[in-house]
């Protein structure tokens, strides 16, 4: 804005221009973000506002306008912020406005002004003075009614005036709208706006509509014009008449109109005229008769206000029995039932639509076009001659049953002709009277098909509506025959034309038409002829047609030159279009007439005797005078002299000219020439017309001159008009030309890489980043995404012409689908014509390099190897180039709707965008861009779905355009989804297309990428199936070679939402082995089930049908059994190890994840070419074995009753739900297959286990080396010659440990039977294990510097202390001096207040010198190193975790103290646990409900009370370090890694999902756990802490000196005090020894006593569920039992009331004391006393030490400079003081107990339990433990006594009975236990059963001794609580032995002891 003030400009000019910028902002498609223009300069703006609106604008009247609406925009957008400017704005425009309307009239010249004007300029203005609230009164409407009445009156009245009779008609007939009354010039009723609305629409309507009818007569525009009249006139809302007139009135009203028109000079059309003259006619009998006139149907009217289908017949069938020519048409019509289509009202999507029964024969006449119809779609060339004759063949049977004759008469009677009792019907009249009910786009679909079948197409044919004769150029504008870019209707082609003159009794023309086509004489019959099936049948109204074909030449194989080629030998090597005239020639002179113009050869057929007759000579005469080189082929005599005479004659007679002639004779020699013979003569004699022919013309410039009495097709109106709405388009796009790739870009900027694919991008990698929660307000990618979209937005706002007319089109159009789909069509033609010239030469260039770069890598260069790997590296780039070369050429119709689809993301995006504004117009045109599409795909317009180069769906837009689908088909409707998928160029769309008639793009290259989906409507009336609507889904192709293997991830992103879209997949596999897709299927159904268990709402319903291509055997299928097998086995195969890895134990096979028959659902189709092209044929069989694919799909494939098809809305949240999914999936879609997914996943476990070793080396340094180490120095260099010392040697360490885990991972690379699949990550592990290691030692190093900075300043605060202390013993003694003198001796509190003071001061400044980190930031560290940690460990399953910490916070706790019990059985849901479905079939199998419970009694007792066990065993006061989390993870991994692989005996498996939910449970209770921790640290350890804990011997000291006490004195007690703790410290130690060392006696140190003293408590407690947490983790029950029973042990009164702990804690008191008073006499006795206090405590430290306790110099350097003369005294008073301590500390003990003592690390118990317990395994079966007691693996596992089974939940399969034997017992046994983890063999299979008695085979470690006796003691057990333990593992108990159920608790105790030996 202070541009334009600085302009030279006057102020008013300046404000002109902004306005008019504002005003045009806001009256264009889109908006810009106009608030931030105004708030630049608001107060330049300001004033020149106000100079403004101080004089009246001089402007002209379009320009004030434009000025009212920018002032009216800005007093919108000011609003409620300067309501001073916006009230003076109001009465700005109040004063000038309604006065300057009055006289402004509106520029109305003709259709085109005034549809203009009332657009761009009238009704915008009116609108924002409505919107302003400028003028709401009747006067301003009664202005605007004048002002329009005037405006119109003089364009009719200037109109006339020039003689534009038909422009005023036009523009009447909108006028009615308003109520325009042609008499009175007058418009009756004040407007509304709304009125003025419609007649804005009208206008704009009206131009489109009378601008495509210009090249159409005057009686078809007159006809229109007066039709829409007569629309209003009948509208119930009609303006002029009035809603209560009559329908007489109106039609005098009409014929009032029509005589001023009369009156006035205007003059209608003779079939006009007799319309509107006509007495008998009512107004909707007018109406029909303008349709029929017009050409233009009432669906012209869809959309106007008022309409009503209902109340009008829109068809208008003449009477076809007048016309005698018709009538053979419309007999035929008749008898299939076929006249309500006629003519061309038979839809596309009618044919289309399906049911189950479609690909039947027909019954009857009325089923044989709907079948022939099918065949022709389904390219079957038979589709017309061997249909019909089946159906006579039916119908003859079915008339005449054949009655029983003698052998003899059967067999003659059977070579006689069979006497017809029906009317012969010719198959070309059948199909000729079906094609004209066609509509077009049928019949363009149709033609397609038959060129595809090389069967002649109907080029021109009989009108009989028209009474002319119709070119078919329409329906072959999309036949490309030679690869090139332009199709058979623009390109100028020589063109070869055969007649028939006479009755061509000697030969078939259209044989030998199909003889010159092909090589061979029986190949195929392109022509058909009378020696096809049924051909003997006399045509009727068929004849007179011109067929056409094309001939396309085989690439030249050879460089010969064609003068070099023999007569024999010539072949014609120009594409050539073929034309065949049916019938007499001589009869059909317009037919001759169009192919003697357009035809370069003329071969005339004509027999000997014809030829002579003088009847003929003219049209011989006319042939031979046109440009065309003619071909007479005759039967010329034997007779050379007859011969030369007849030639002589025929020469004078026809005048021809032989060097445009020649005469082939097919006799020779007396006899005819075979059909080789003739043939090769033909095509010589073509070849040398063509030869020299330069003419060519092609059938578009043909459609231009076409004789009198035809038409083209392409002449209709709405044909006409959506041209002209193309040319709109391509007008602007040659405008721009520019190189390929700028071109796109700047026309569809948005889908462009900087836009759209970096919005994908951004996408992709804030969903897929892991470690934190996604999208978060803060996010950065959510931040760049939305800055994305606002780009798009003002993007599109700057370059939006071509868009925004493409968007306004459609929004015009859509209510009149014939036009809409005409200008699609023919936008589409362009686009595609556009590309074919583009894409070939990219392509080229892709190929040369691709070819290029495999030739390199391939094979063996002479280059150096360097060279080599540059020249690939280059290549490679080429390549990648060139791709994006190909995607930017790639330019289609389908980018247009992608555009469309951006331009709505972007709004809606950015829709409450603060720095965006949208309209309401544009509001309004965005939300019809949803309802646009979703017609279009109703109407058979294919959808993308997902944007293939950007590899991403467009959500916001897929939904919304669904949302509208389900809006016009109805909510209810329910799609059945079929999809396909294969490898590219396989034939995937070619073979949708064939099914179901679709018009997927059918492509070998990339130009078109993503997914496509179309819907087909189920014919209901035929069809029994349960859905409304098929879904067709069409994808890219996979695996394109070009792109070597580098876009793994989208193939396998791409097929995962194909197959999980569809109900029914096709893989379409290109010839008999399925290796190609096989890789593919393994990612999908890994993925699927991974999707599955992320997300419950996705809904798995796929099925699937293999198809093989290009089989050519007829017994393939039975050939291909043994292959099919192995196609399901390998499935299977890596179904079980995609289940393996994710833990689901009910999937066993392929079937059960995507449901799928080996026997049914695989279907071989032959190649689809019936010889070698380019002139063959489609196969015949291909054709069929397509249907019988189809018929699988839509009557087995749908025939389950169960499947519930979705609507769809579920649809779109199926969609959505999926591909979200895929998007949170950032592991599976990167791997090629399986394997390498089990490869991988191996390998990372392994790299887990080692990395795990170098972070415990790393924890036990930090524990052992850094923190004692440097916490025991008092020195600054002490610490770093530590710090030095200790990280050297750790980085030796850690080298060292490297270097061995680098060997143990090149031996599992060696080793792994999977090596092959990890050796490309082989390098990359190598390498991170180096990171990882370099990691740990950076890390080590940073810790060293984090501990010595807390040294350092532990150090520091310990000298400012000591500083400090000085201080205050300063000020004590300054404060000492003040008191000289005084009488009184200050009291305590009055020293102590100056204490006080003087204390607070110095706390304060200790504090601020020395600030500490914020405890909430160690907290918020911990926190994320969990959340990282979790999803480092998780890295598969990062979605999960996500979701889990989405629904509950990490720092969510709010359970107890301890893990166990927090959680409950219903926190565990049916989707957290899988059973394999063998067992689920098994009789009394477990319930759901039983495994959940089984589940949550594992987590609860062996998980939870192992984390609790640890958690405990950690010191109160220990410091937080990241290792701690590391160990409680790894027990949970390691517990669910245990159970995973114990799982077959479990009987059901936990999921990942239940696996994070637990791991996240226990994550939230080690944050709460670690938050207490770190804070309790800090707060003991903090500098204010250990100030405080000075004060009591600092404040001692200040007292001391204040009251002059002796120095003596004041050492001994600041002595005494600093000695106490230290004392404590000591005692606790000893203790701690002393206890383990006491229990670990008391057991023997052996491990079976303390089992036994274990299993005799738990009998004596007669607790089960402490039973079966001992049964279900025996080691950690131990542990917390081992700490109970120390704290009973040395908490028992054994004398006096005294406790073995406070006994021995005595007794350690009082020998410390001895010791400290030993040391105390020896400091200060002779013979070398000290001679200073310094000297006295060094002295004393070094005696002390002798006594094995530690003494630190530190806590006494407050009293070292004091000064003592007597050390004697001195330790007299120190004993004194030290029997006071001993005294306090002893009434401390005896008030304590063990259990209150907070232990140092190790505690005690630890000590005990690790001593005593040993080796942690169990027994695989009984889980009893082992009884060595060595941690050492290098031994034989053993245990002392075995349970029965049945204790640990082991039962018998087949009745679910708990095992009641032991170990012992069933190794000596014939039974059989079931394959599991324990068992060393690779199955791992629970279907698998090994015998008890190979254990050693199977679990070698192990060594059980046989053995018929059971122990007592778990005898006793299952009497006792066999019932309890059959429901706790909800099992059954079998028949319990009365022996077992009668024994006593005390024989089973006692009879532990039998194995105590």
């Amino acid at each position: 804005m202070e541009t334009l003030a600085k302009r030279n400009d006057s102020e008013e000019a300046v404000l002109r221009i902004l306005l008019h910028q504002l005003g045009e902002g806001e009256s264009r498609f889109g908006y810009k973000p106009i608030q931030n223009v105004l708030l630049e300069g608001v107060k330049i703006f300001e004033t020149l506002l106000r100079r403004f609106m101080e004089m009246k604008p001089k402007s002209s009247n379009e320009e004030k306008h434009q000025l009212w609406h920018g002032l009216l925009i800005l007093r919108k957008k000011l609003g409620n912020t300067r309501h001073d400017l916006v009230g003076e704005i109001s009465k700005w425009l109040q004063k000038y406005l309604l006065n300057d309307f009055v006289v402004l009239p509106c520029p109305f010249q003709d259709v085109e002004s005034a549809s203009y004007t009332m657009e761009t300029i009238f009704l915008p203005a009116v609108k924002s003075i409505l919107q302003g609230s400028i003028c709401q009164n009747e006067n301003f409407f009664q202005f605007l009614t004048t002002t329009l009445q005037t405006s119109v009156t003089c364009a009719l009245d200037k109109l006339l005036s020039d003689g534009k009779s038909l422009r005023y008609l036009a523009m009447f007939s909108d006028a009615v709208t308003l109520g325009y009354n042609i008499s009175t010039k007058e418009i009756k009723n004040t407007l509304t706006i709304n009125v003025i609305k419609e007649y804005s629409r009208r206008c704009k309507k009206t131009l489109m509509f009378f601008g495509a009818m210009k090249c159409c007569s005057a009686s078809v525009i007159q006809a229109w014009a007066l039709k829409n009249i007569i629309f209003h006139l009948i509208n119930k809302d009609c303006a002029i008449a009035g809603s209560n007139t009559s329908q007489e009135e109106k039609a005098k009203l009409f014929s009032s109109i029509i005589k001023v028109m009369h009156e006035r000079g205007l003059k209608f059309e003779t079939n006009v005229q007799n319309i509107v003259q006509s007495t008998t006619l009512s107004l909707d009998s007018m109406l029909k008769k303008m349709v029929q006139v017009s050409e233009i149907s009432l669906s012209y009217f869809e959309g106007d206000k008022g309409f009503d289908r209902s109340a009008l017949i829109e068809d208008f069938i003449p009477e076809h029995s007048s016309s005698e020519k018709h009538k053979p048409l419309w007999q035929i019509l008749t008898q299939m039932d076929m006249t309500e289509f006629y003519p061309g009202k038979l839809t596309l999507q009618e044919v289309l639509k399906m049911h189950e029964n479609q690909f039947s024969e027909p019954d009857s006449f009325s089923e044989l076009p709907w079948v022939m119809l099918r065949k022709i779609i389904a390219i079957n060339f038979d589709f017309r001659e061997k249909t019909l004759h089946d159906l006579l063949r039916k119908l003859e049977s079915q008339s005449q049953p054949e009655k029983e004759e003698p052998p003899v008469r059967k067999l003659v009677s059977s070579r006689k002709p069979k006497k017809q009792t029906r009317e012969q019907y010719h198959p070309a009249d059948i199909f000729l009277a079906i094609f004209q009910c066609f509509d077009s786009f049928l019949k363009r679909l149709v033609v397609q098909k038959m060129q595809v079948c090389q069967v002649a197409i109907p080029l021109v044919y009989q009108d009989y509506e028209r009474e002319l004769l119709r070119l078919s150029l329409w329906p072959i504008r999309e036949i490309f025959i030679d690869g090139g870019s332009e199709s058979v209707a623009t390109k100028q082609l020589r063109t070869v034309a055969f007649i028939g003159i006479g009755d061509n009794r000697k030969g078939s023309k259209s044989k030998l038409i199909n003889q010159f086509l092909r090589s061979q004489n029986d190949e195929h019959s392109t022509f058909f002829h009378k020696d096809c099936l049924l051909g003997f049948h006399r045509r009727v109204f068929a004849s007179g047609t011109i067929e056409a074909s094309w001939y396309i030449p085989k690439s030249k194989t050879s460089t010969d030159d064609t003068g070099s080629k023999s007569e024999k030998e010539k072949t014609i090597e120009w594409p050539l279009t073929v034309l065949n005239l049916r019938g007499n020639a001589f009869t059909y002179p317009k037919q001759l007439q169009f192919l003697l113009n357009l035809a370069s050869a003329l071969v005339v057929i004509i027999d000997y005797e014809d030829i002579k007759k003088e009847t003929y000579y003219p049209i011989l005469k006319k042939i031979h005078a046109s440009e065309a080189h003619v071909i007479i082929v005759t039967d010329l005599p034997h007779d050379e002299d007859e011969t030369e005479h007849f030639i002589q004659i025929y020469e004078e007679n026809t005048e021809l000219t032989f060097e445009k002639c020649s005469i082939l004779s097919i006799t020779s020699e007396g006899r005819y020439l075979n059909e080789i013979e003739v043939k090769q003569f033909l095509i010589n004699d073509v070849y040398d017309a063509l030869q020299h022919s330069t003419f060519s013309m092609s059938l578009e410039e043909m459609s231009e001159q076409l004789p009198s009495g035809f038409y083209s097709d392409e002449e209709l109106p709405k044909s006409l008009l959506g041209k002209q709405l193309c040319d709109q388009i391509v007008s602007q796009i040659e405008g721009t030309q520019q190189n390929t790739r700028l071109q796109k870009h700047d026309i569809l900027p948005l889908q462009g890489e900087a836009l759209w694919h970096e919005w994908s991008n951004e996408q992709k990698e804030g969903r897929r980043s892991g470690k934190r929660e996604k999208f978060n307000a803060n996010d950065p990618h959510l931040e760049r995404m939305r800055i994305l979209r606002v780009k798009q937005v003002c993007v599109f706002n700057q370059i939006n012409d071509i868009m925004a007319q493409f968007v306004d089109i459609l929004v015009t159009c859509i209510c009149d689908k014939e036009t809409t789909l005409f200008f699609l069509s023919w936008l589409r033609q362009y686009m595609d014509s556009r590309s074919r010239i583009i894409l070939p030469k990219v392509l080229n260039r892709l190929r040369r390099a691709f070819y290029e770069f495999e030739s390199i890598r391939s094979h063996k260069s002479s280059e150096k190897e360097s060279n080599k790997e540059i020249k690939m590296i280059e290549l490679k780039s080429k390549i990648s180039e060139e791709e994006r070369n190909l995607a930017h050429s790639s330019f289609g119709l389908e980018h247009f709707f992608r555009e469309m689809g951006q331009i709505y993301e972007a709004f809606m995006y950015c829709q409450d965008d603060a720095s965006c504004t949208i309209t309401m117009k544009s509001r309004e045109i965005l939300q019809s861009l949803p309802k646009i599409a979703a017609k279009l795909l109703v109407w058979g317009q294919p959808l993308e779905v997902m944007d293939g180069d950007a590899a991403n769906v467009p959500l916001k837009w897929i939904n919304a355009v669904y949302t509208e689908v389900s809006r016009i088909i109805g909510r209810n409707k329910r799609l059945f989804a079929i999809s396909v998928l294969g490898i590219q160029s396989s034939g995937k769309s070619t073979l949708l297309n064939t099914m179901f008639g679709l018009q997927f793009a059918v492509s070998a290259g990339r130009c078109t990428r993503g997914i496509y989906i179309q819907l087909v409507p189920i014919d209901k009336t035929k069809s029994s199936l349960k859905f409304d609507y098929a879904m067709i889904i069409d994808t890219e192709g996979l695996r394109a070679p070009e792109l070597a293997g580098e876009k793994v991830n989208h193939d396998n992103e791409l097929a995962t939402l194909v197959i999980g879209m569809g109900d029914v997949s096709i893989i379409n596999i290109k010839g008999e082995t399925i290796a190609d897709m096989e890789d593919v299927l393994q990612i999908v159904v890994h993925a699927l089930i991974r999707l599955k268990q992320a997300n419950e709402k996705i809904t798995l319903k796929q099925s699937c049908i293999f198809v093989h291509q290009n089989v050519s055997a007829q017994d393939a299928d039975k050939l291909t059994i043994q292959g099919n097998q192995k196609i399901v086995n390998n499935l299977d195969k890596m179904t079980v190890e995609v289940a393996t890895e994710e833990h689901v134990a009910n999937i066993r096979s392929f079937q059960d994840v995507i449901g799928f028959d080996p026997i049914r659902h695989v279907k071989y189709i032959p190649d689809l070419w019936h010889g070698s092209p380019p002139m063959a044929p489609a196969s015949s069989q291909y054709s069929t074995s397509v249907i019988e694919v189809a018929k699988c799909i839509l009557i087995d494939l749908t025939s389950d009753e169960s499947h519930n098809y979705l609507s769809v809305e579920n649809t779109k949240d199926h969609l959505q739900s999926l591909w979200n999914g895929i998007l949170s999936e950032n592991f599976v879609f990167s791997f090629r297959n399986v394997l390498e997914v089990k490869a991988y996943s191996l390998l990372e476990k392994k790299f887990q286990e080692l990395t795990w070793q170098l972070d415990e080396l790393k924890l036990k340094w930090l524990n052992d080396s850094v923190r004692p180490k440097l916490r025991k120095c008092i020195k600054y260099d002490e610490l770093d010659r530590y710090e030095r010392e200790i990280y050297e040697e750790f980085s030796r360490t850690i080298s060292s440990k490297t270097k061995a885990i680098t060997e143990e991972l090149e031996l599992f690379f060696k080793e792994s039977d999977l090596a092959e699949h990890m050796v490309h990550w082989k390098g990359r592990k190598n390498a991170e294990l180096e990171s990882t290691s370099r990691a740990i030692i950076s890390d080590i190093k940073h810790k060293l510097n984090i501990e010595k900075e807390k040294c350092k300043t532990l150090m520091d605060s310990n000298n400012c202390i000591l500083k400090n202390k000085k201080e205050i013993q300063g000020k004590a003694t300054d404060f000492a001096k003040t008191l000289k003198g005084r009488k009184e001796t200050p009291s305590e509190e009055e020293i102590s207040k100056q204490f006080d003071q003087a204390w607070k001061q110095w706390v304060d400044d200790i504090v601020r010198d020395n600030p500490e980190r914020d405890v909430d930031l160690d907290v918020q560290e911990m926190r994320s190193h969990i959340v990282s940690l979790l999803y480092d460990r998780f890295r598969k399953y990062d979605q999960l975790v996500e979701d889990g910490l989405k629904a509950q916070n990490i720092q969510n706790w709010r359970g107890s103290n301890t893990l166990a019990r927090t959680m409950a059985i219903n926190d565990i849901k049916s989707n957290h646990i899988t059973i394999p479905s063998a067992w689920a079939k098994i009789k009394n199998a477990f319930s759901l409900e039983d495994y959940k419970a089984k589940a949550y009694h594992y987590i609860s007792y062996f998980i939870f009370s192992k984390i609790d066990t640890y958690i405990k065993s950690l010191p109160v006061d220990n410091e937080y370090d990241t290792t701690i989390f590391s160990q409680i993870l790894k027990y949970c991994i390691d517990a669910f890694q245990d159970h995973f692989r114990d799982s077959a005996n479990h009987g059901y498996t936990i999921t990942h999902k239940l696996e994070i939910t637990v791991v996240l449970h226990v994550a939230r209770f080690s944050v709460y756990h670690f938050t207490k921790m770190i804070r309790a640290f800090k707060l003991k350890n903090s500098i204010h802490s250990r100030i405080e804990s000075s004060r009591q011997e600092t404040e001692a000291l200040f007292i001391g000196i204040c009251t002059a006490k002796a120095n003596e004195v004041i050492v001994s007690n600041v002595f005494c005090l600093e000695m106490k703790p230290l004392v404590h410290e000591k005692i606790e130690w000893e203790l701690s020894l002393h206890i383990s060392r006491e229990i670990n006696h008391l057991f023997e140190f052996r491990k079976y006593p303390l089992i036994k003293a274990i299993l005799k408590d738990l009998a004596e407690d007669d607790d089960f569920d402490k039973f079966m947490q001992y049964v279900t983790c025996c080691e950690s029950y131990a542990r917390n039992w081992i700490s109970e029973f120390t704290k009973n042990h040395f908490s028992k009164q054994v004398e006096n009331g005294i406790t073995p702990f406070k006994r021995y804690a005595i007794e350690v008191l009082e020998k410390i004391m001895s010791d400290i008073k030993i040391s105390v006499r020896m400091a200060s006795c002779e013979p070398q006393p000290p001679t200073s206090v310094a000297e006295w405590i060094k002295k004393f430290l070094v005696n002390v030490k002798d006594q094995s306790f530690h003494f630190s110099a530190e806590p006494f350097q407050s009293i070292k400079d004091l000064g003592i003369s007597n050390f004697d005294d001195l330790s007299s008073l120190i004993k004194e003081q030290i029997d006071e301590v001993k005294r306090e500390l002893t009434t401390d003990y005896e008030k304590r107990d063990i259990k209150s003592v907070s232990w140092k690390d190790p505690s005690p118990y630890q000590v005990i339990i690790d001593k005593l317990w040993g080796c942690p395994q169990t027994c695989p079966w009984c889980k009893e433990p082992c009884s060595t007691a060595s941690r050492d693996d290098n031994h034989d596992h053993s245990c002392i006594q075995h349970r029965p089974q049945g204790v640990n939940g082991y039962h018998w399969i087949y009745n679910r009975e708990l095992v009641l034997e032991t170990c012992n017992f069933l190794i000596n046994s014939e039974r059989k236990t079931q394959c599991s983890n324990w068992c060393t063999c690779s199955k791992k299979d629970p279907g698998v059963f090994h015998p008890y008695k190979s254990y050693k085979t199977y679990m070698p470690g192990w060594e059980i001794t046989p053995s018929t006796e059971i122990s007592k003691y778990w005898s006793w057990f299952i009497g006792k609580y066999g019932k309890t333990l059959a429901g706790h593992h909800k099992l059954i108990l079998p028949e319990v032995s009365d022996e077992w159920v009668k024994m006593k608790k005390e024989n089973a105790i006692l009879s532990l002891s039998e194995f105590d030996q």
